[in-house]
């Protein structure tokens, strides 16, 4: 199925939870935790942020009106398709609306406009009471909406507002100019309806599971219901063709929903609604000829888009991303690390005392972690189960583009996923709790930018970073030179970094980008090991690899001398120099490290400089004298070398003495 229908089938798969108000629970910067509301759409309805409650009886009397808390404000309202899409041209929704459409009294306490022209806000709500009228005389009428119609119909809402010190005038008697409603001015809040009264209560037979009765308008399914009876009775007198969707014959969607993104979202993925202008560019002589959706399906469709992007989905600024398998099962995470991939299914599938967390200490037991964790999301899917991954992003308010399109089988997106994170595969770190955790495999992609590009989350060069990278992990595509290249160079460059492990991060993420690009270029397979001999004599002889090698010894020779280890060695000063001119630029490392070197004691002197003569004889006599640049390989041999001194000294620190019964000490 193409992205359209797996839209419908999920809107169709989850309709039961259409209308019902719940919560996502997300993170914020500071770790707290955020309630977000989340809602799938029923049919012909949308949200709004209401900055007004107003209660009423079922007899139309005023009886209260409070400002909505700002944690509370979503609405969910009914519309019709003018009115969802009206922006100049004033068209009222149906039932919930802004003052100048609601209240019969607006123009005796609004101020003229700038231009000194005043709008014909009686007309506006003429056009909403007609409007509301009609609902309330039809055969799906309920009583909300008698009651929402006798109150307005008296015209008193704005002096109701003002007596319960919701609105502010001013010494002129009009609404004050600076008085604002959740920052919004006063004169542009929107209002919604909660009724209090048994005669309000829905007619006998429409409360059930599927159609909860609530006072609050925005929640009562049986008042949705009751709308989407109304308005599908109204369609059926419109103009009738067949949608291209489905086939059936039926009315069609002239205008298609935004707000796709986020509340403020005015930026549409579809539109034909512009018979005027270049839109069909004189190949067409309306929209329908170049395409026909049905409008419930429509419908559908974006409501559907809508929830999986609020319920599942991720933002950087205009660019948004979302995944979702066709079962809606829980997905791996294409923008986190390794860690937190691995983590995620750990915790909810794996008891609390097995829970692994540090000791993934080998390749081998990192690609262990991350197989089980594959399986384990790999376990809830069917063998039709289908992934859907889609992207967006906008140039123009108006108009959005989607970058990204791809509806695979959900097996070979973990495999995608797994592929990432094990071609990339070396050792990590980050802080948790003020703790830092090393891991097998990969950095999250927001990591990965910010420490090779510097980029803020949200900037233009943040989203075609993005747009870049995405596909490299949920599609296989091969990861592209200019990102292994910058990685490197930043990573060559250590002198640049007031903070050692700002460096240290850089040079971990270019080695992991290094060790992929060979891996698809030469089919190279380079890991991590404490053991340095044990990779083939083929790839440890390579000239860059090698020359790696050398600095990270030089760099170990003078770390162990000197007493100030805040102070950076020459091997790390002549980095970026050495990448450049390595034969011409080792003379000079060489020379300088010798007087480190005869501090040393006489055992650890013979033993670096044994390994010194070593890694030069495995040289080719042409390749070390030629002052080529260094590619990234010259990175994982740095890293390498490194790793072995590391990991034997801390192995060397875990010997410990333990005193006997009778008082003598062995090692364990």
């Amino acid at each position: 199925m193409n992205w359209i229908e797996e839209l419908r089938d999920v809107y169709q798969k989850n309709e039961a939870l259409a209308g019902q108000m719940t919560k996502r629970i997300v993170r914020g910067k500071k770790g707290e935790e955020i309630s977000l509301p989340l809602v799938l759409l029923p049919a012909f309805h949308t949200t709004a942020a209401a900055q007004i409650t107003v209660t009423v009886d079922g007899e139309g009397n005023f009886l209260d009106a409070q400002e909505v808390d700002d944690r509370n404000k979503l609405t969910l309202i009914p519309m019709t398709e003018q009115s969802a899409s009206r922006t100049s041209k004033p068209v009222p929704h149906p039932l919930c609306d802004t003052l100048p459409y609601l209240a019969g009294d607006y123009i005796r306490f609004c101020r003229l406009e700038k231009s000194g022209k005043q709008k014909n806000y009686t007309q506006q709500h003429q056009d909403y009471l007609e409007a509301l009228k009609d609902w309330r005389d039809s055969e799906d009428c309920h009583p909300k909406v008698d009651a929402v119609y006798r109150y307005l119909s008296r015209e008193c809402l704005m002096s109701d507002l003002i007596r319960a010190g919701i609105l502010t005038l001013g010494e002129d008697g009009l609404l004050m100019q600076d008085a604002k409603l959740q920052g919004l001015p006063q004169e542009k809040a929107f209002v919604r309806f909660k009724i209090l009264s048994g005669s309000a209560l829905p007619p006998q037979g429409d409360v059930n599971q599927d159609a909860a009765y609530y006072p609050e308008c925005w929640l009562d399914r049986s008042l949705q219901q009751s709308y989407i009876r109304y308005y599908r009775r109204r369609l059926e007198q419109e103009e009738q063709g067949m949608s291209y969707l489905t086939g059936e014959w039926g009315p069609l969607a002239a205008c298609h929903p935004g707000k796709i993104r986020n509340e403020g979202d005015m930026a549409k993925l579809m539109s034909g609604n512009d018979a005027h202008g270049f839109t069909f560019r004189g190949r067409f002589a309306n929209y329908g000829q170049a395409v026909s959706i049905g409008y419930e399906d429509s419908q559908e469709v974006y409501s559907a888009l809508k929830w999986l992007i609020r319920k599942q989905g991720y933002h950087w600024g205009d660019f948004c991303m979302v995944a979702w398998e066709s079962n809606l099962h829980p997905l791996p995470d294409p923008r986190a690390d390794t860690d937190a991939v691995c983590g995620a299914i750990e915790l909810e599938d794996w008891p609390e005392e097995n829970n692994p967390t540090e000791y993934w200490g080998t390749d081998e037991m990192g690609a262990q972690r991350l197989n089980r964790a594959m399986q384990g999301y790999g376990r809830r899917f069917g063998n039709t189960s289908r992934t859907v991954v889609l992207a967006f992003d906008s140039a123009t308010k108006g108009r959005l583009s989607m970058t990204e399109q791809k509806v695979l089988s959900s097996s070979r997106y973990l495999d995608n996923i797994q592929y990432w994170h094990e071609s990339c595969q070396w050792l990590h770190y980050k802080y948790r709790d003020k703790k830092r955790i090393t891991y097998r495999g990969m950095v999250g992609i927001d990591e990965l930018i910010r420490a090779v590009y510097g980029c803020e989350k949200g900037s233009k060069h943040y989203n075609v970073l993005l747009r870049t990278l995405l596909p490299c992990i949920t599609d296989r595509r091969p990861i592209p030179v200019n990102v292994v290249n910058t990685a490197v160079y930043k990573a060559s460059s250590p002198v640049s970094y007031s903070d050692p492990r700002e460096w240290e991060q850089v040079l971990l993420i270019a080695c992991s980008l290094v060790k992929k690009w060979r891996l698809e270029r030469d089919q190279e397979v380079w890991n991590l090991t404490e053991n340095i001999k044990k990779e083939s004599e083929e790839l440890v002889k390579q000239r860059d690899y090698l020359y790696g090698r050398l600095l990270a010894v030089a760099d170990r020779i003078e770390y162990r001398t000197q007493k100030d280890s805040k102070r950076m060695t020459n091997a790390m000063r002549y980095m970026n120099a050495f990448s450049q001119r390595p034969y011409q630029t080792w003379k000079i490392i060489e020379e300088k490290i010798q007087p480190y070197l005869q501090q040393l004691g006489t055992g650890e002197r013979i033993v670096y400089s044994k390994l010194l003569d070593e890694i030069q004889n495995s040289f080719d006599p042409k390749e070390f004298q030629s002052n080529k640049r260094l590619e990234g390989l010259y990175l994982l041999g740095y890293h390498k070398q490194s790793y072995a001194f590391t990991h034997k000294e801390q192995q060397n620190n875990n010997i410990q003495e333990e005193e006997t019964h009778d008082g003598f000490k062995r090692k364990d």
